[in-house]
């Protein structure tokens, strides 16, 4: 496996903090088994960086793709 994507595209209207919560969980269960794979999570139709600034630590974005369609 090259690449997961936990949620495609979920609701603009989606809660953010929740939809938030589950991908730093999601990715972690990712990390836990293979930290190669790139962790892909979709911008909700929030394009905006400062919605996503705060998702992972400026420090912890290796293998993180935002995916913006």
């Amino acid at each position: 496996m090259y690449a997961l994507e936990p949620v495609n595209e979920p609701w603009w209207s989606s809660d953010l903090s929740v939809l938030k919560y589950f991908y730093k969980m999601a990715r972690e269960e990712v990390r836990k088994y293979n930290p190669d794979v790139l962790f892909v999570f979709h911008d909700a139709f929030h394009s905006d960086g400062d919605t996503w600034n705060d998702l992972f630590s400026d420090y912890d974005m290796e293998n993180v793709v935002m995916d913006t369609h």
